[in-house]
């Protein structure tokens, strides 16, 4: 079978919402008889590191189901994986990917493979937005969105 792969930011020290959420994906999906990880492919090494002095690493060790730690790019997981997810909380913000952008929009995955944005936010309004952001990586995030299969947000308006 085939898996099930979910990129958010759950790896974090302090970040209950994007821990709580992919638990939430994770049972859901493993209750319909699917193979669910999360990545783990923290920003950067420190924040691998610094998991062990938190409530959510002993919730993430308890509850979440990962992959090893991946310290290189993680294009191989497209050979198991048929259905990617990205979410929570600002996934789509650049400025807090560190340089990694192209993990959290997907542009890693395959093509005919499915790409799925979940409960996936900017963090800030559009004014904020255009202003952290150039021209150039607006731009790129707007093709990479054209190759998502499915978006599921959390308001009852348009995503």
């Amino acid at each position: 079978m085939k898996k099930i792969y979910n990129i958010n930011f759950w790896f974090t020290r302090h970040n209950y919402g994007a821990n709580l959420t992919a638990f939430a994906l994770q049972t859901l999906l493993e209750q319909m008889g699917l193979d669910f990880q999360l990545i783990n492919n923290p920003l950067k090494e420190s924040e691998h590191a610094h998991r062990n002095y938190s409530f959510s690493f002993d919730f993430q060790k308890k509850y979440l189901k990962t992959t090893k730690y991946i310290d290189q790019n993680i294009e191989f997981l497209n050979s198991d994986g048929n259905i990617f997810i990205t979410g929570s909380d600002q996934v789509f913000r650049p400025k807090y990917l560190r340089g990694k952008p192209e993990q959290f929009i997907l542009d890693f995955v395959k093509p005919n493979t499915k790409k799925i944005a979940f409960s996936a936010s900017f963090g800030v309004n559009k004014e904020q937005f255009l202003k952290e952001n150039s021209q150039d990586i607006i731009e790129h995030m707007k093709n990479s969105f054209k190759s998502f299969d499915f978006y599921i947000c959390k308001r009852k308006r348009r995503c």
